[in-house]
């Protein structure tokens, strides 16, 4: 490109590369470029010249496998949107090909600056009138987010009321470890099944298992099956998993192999063709289903295992990736209907959970009967749900369900796209809403896997997010698997306000209407509360 054109409606205002160029180089400003350096501050001038030169070392190689998977070629076609090709169409060839080209270039590298100079058109067309829209747009959703978090706050103090007379002291600690040593064994399983694995597509793969057990139980404990998140491994919140344990709860954690860390560090040395494929969205629940099938025959077969686990009282618990999975184990049906239409919409996105649930989406057609009927509650984390289930498969659920969220997750699941609105959609028997403010999608993430990511992603320190869910899990559990109701006022906000930390705040609800949030926000929400049932299509 030559130039970079600025245009809104009539008006067209035209920054020469070359004046970008000057501009990175000793701060040099002028023609157009004048009208948007001038309104900024000494240390925002700093940061753009900054912006425009920072180098991101990717392998070219890796850039263009990344552009041609499903998740990047939604976000660019969106993208394409604002920065348009030099007669104003959608710029998502262009963009796509000045990024692999200046990721090419061994001498200046991926850098904004050498994007706008490989962009195949003389001009860059940034479309101002859209920029303007999505801002309006991006602000309006922050204040009803704003407003919801207001709404849940009210409404969680209201409930408190009614544990207002008891005393915590007197009940069991849920948020230290109990009483009961934990031990950890691993064993691998085989399931014939066709899987695509980090090794290519295989006719039986391994499903390693490890399990957390409570060593001096006298009778058969309830378990809880974690699934991991989209990218990570069995490992990922162990933190968890040993403090269920301490407390009389098996867990057992298997490792998803069509999505897990392994998975995503082959695909990142271009040896696969996708960061994932569709199936991987049925095969995670059903390595869920075939673990309990294998549990059932070691406890038939073995009287140690048939000691040590009570397989009729089951839970299911998950985090994002694995949050969505464990909905799915529990009931949320998949909405094909609205899959379509979302994911064929030209709606400009703010986060990257509608491209990741539009992998279903590519499913072939089929009768998709993930529910297990031996799973008796379900705890998601940050789970993605708005397009993959939408209200018609939310509504599916029938068991009790604990959903936590972070307020400004704006990255990875919006907590009003995929948490907030998806409470109001369930009808389950009990279900709970914890909201954590002002957390985000990794507010519980152990500090080894998230050491690097950037401070907006990560929040407030995430030890406080980990204290929460360590307490908030027992609690729940031992209500729903081991029908101990003394562990029910844990589920309140009365208890919340005990242990909460100001950094960041925790609510926790039962009950919330549309009502309640249009009021908060006092007028019509951004987006619907309950949005229309998708009409089907062909």
């Amino acid at each position: 490109a030559e130039r970079l054109t600025l245009a809104f409606e009539q008006l067209e205002f035209y920054i020469p590369i070359e004046s970008l160029e000057a501009f990175v180089k000793d701060g040099t400003v002028s023609g157009d470029l004048k009208l948007i350096v001038s309104r900024l501050k000494p240390e925002q001038r700093s940061q753009l010249q900054q912006l425009l030169q920072q180098r991101l070392e990717v392998s070219p190689v890796l850039v263009s496998r990344a552009s041609y998977t499903l998740l990047l070629e939604i976000l660019i076609q969106r993208l394409g949107q604002v920065i348009q090709n030099g007669v104003g169409g959608n710029g998502f060839h262009a963009i796509r090909a000045s990024v692999i080209l200046a990721a090419a270039d061994e001498e200046n590298g991926l850098t904004v600056l050498n994007v706008l100079r490989k962009f195949p058109n003389r001009e860059v067309r940034v479309n101002l009138a859209r920029v303007l829209q999505l801002t309006k747009e991006f602000q309006a959703f922050s204040r009803y987010r704003d407003a919801a978090v207001s709404a849940i706050a009210q409404q969680a103090e209201r409930e408190a009321a009614s544990q207002a007379g008891v005393n915590f002291d007197q009940l069991p600690n849920v948020l230290q470890p109990g009483s009961n040593q934990v031990v950890r064994k691993t064993i691998t399983f085989t399931i014939n099944a066709e899987r695509p694995t980090p090794n290519g597509i295989v006719q039986s793969y391994p499903l390693l298992v490890d399990f957390y057990l409570p060593e001096n139980s006298s009778q058969p404990v309830p378990l809880v099956i974690y699934t991991h998140g989209f990218g990570a491994n069995r490992f990922n919140n162990e933190f968890v998993a040993r403090h269920l344990a301490s407390h009389g709860i098996a867990v057992a954690t298997p490792e998803h192999i069509g999505s897990n860390l392994q998975y995503r560090q082959v695909f990142l040395s271009g040896r696969l063709r996708d960061v994932m494929e569709p199936i991987e969205f049925v095969s995670r629940a059903k390595d869920v289903s075939f673990l309990l099938d294998q549990l059932e025959r070691l406890a038939s077969n073995d009287p140690e295992w048939a000691a040590r686990l009570d397989l009729k009282r089951v839970g299911v618990m998950g985090a994002s990736y694995g949050g969505t999975t464990a909905l799915a184990i529990a009931g949320a049906e998949l909405s094909r209907d609205r899959l379509k239409q979302d994911c064929q919409s030209d709606q400009f996105l703010f986060s990257g959970s509608v491209p990741l649930q539009c992998y279903a989406n590519e499913l072939p057609p089929g009768n998709y009967e993930l529910r297990d009927p031996r799973i008796k509650a379900v705890l998601a984390s940050y789970p993605l749900t708005s397009t993959v289930f939408g209200p018609e498969g939310m509504s599916k659920i029938a068991i009790p369900t604990l959903i936590t969220a972070g307020s400004h997750d704006i990255v990875m699941s919006p907590a009003i796209d995929d948490q907030i609105h998806p409470f109001i959609w369930l009808q389950a028997p009990a279900k709970y809403l914890a909201l954590q403010v002002p957390g985000t999608h990794y507010s519980s993430s152990e500090d080894r896997y998230v050491s690097e990511l950037p401070a907006f992603m990560l929040g407030p320190n995430p030890a406080i997010g980990r204290d929460y869910l360590r307490a908030l899990s027992v609690a729940f559990f031992q209500s729903y698997l081991s029908d101990r109701k003394e562990y029910l006022p844990f589920l309140n906000q009365a208890y919340a306000n005990k242990i909460t930390q100001s950094e960041m705040k925790l609510y926790v609800v039962e009950s919330l209407t549309p009502a309640q949030l249009e009021q908060a926000y006092g007028r019509t929400p951004p987006i619907p509360i309950v949005p229309k049932l998708a009409s089907p299509q062909r």
